[in-house]
């Protein structure tokens, strides 16, 4: 994977609940289809972005999104569960809550400290 389609997946995660709610509009009215162009179409219509095909057959691939033998209500479930992962990884930990004052400062230096120079 290169750099360009490193940024453009990334770029994508930031907009998954966009891109999610086009998809999940375009499958009601479709029958459940839920097809490699129509994340393609919806990355670029609300992201801005151009996902390659190796990008979109690597995550359909992971997640099965396009697997023929599964029933619509089956691949909707795992279309829900791949947009659940990728807001997972859309915030890396971030919504842990963070202690900006003095003594949050202190407590993260001194187990760091401990952990790392003592123990370490």
């Amino acid at each position: 994977i290169s750099e360009e389609e490193f940024v453009a997946f990334n770029t994508m995660i930031q907009h998954i609940d966009e891109i999610a709610e086009a998809i999940d509009a375009y499958s009601m009215a479709h029958r459940g289809s839920i097809a490699k162009k129509h994340l393609l179409h919806a990355s670029r219509a609300v992201a801005g972005i151009t996902l390659s095909d190796g990008v979109v057959d690597i995550l359909y691939d992971l997640f099965r999104l396009e697997d023929k033998q599964v029933p619509a209500s089956q691949s909707q479930a795992q279309f829900d569960e791949f947009v659940s992962v990728l807001k997972s990884r859309q915030f890396h930990g971030a919504m842990r809550k963070r202690q900006m004052d003095a003594t949050g400062f202190y407590k993260c230096c001194s187990k760091c400290y401990k952990e790392h120079i003592l123990l370490g």
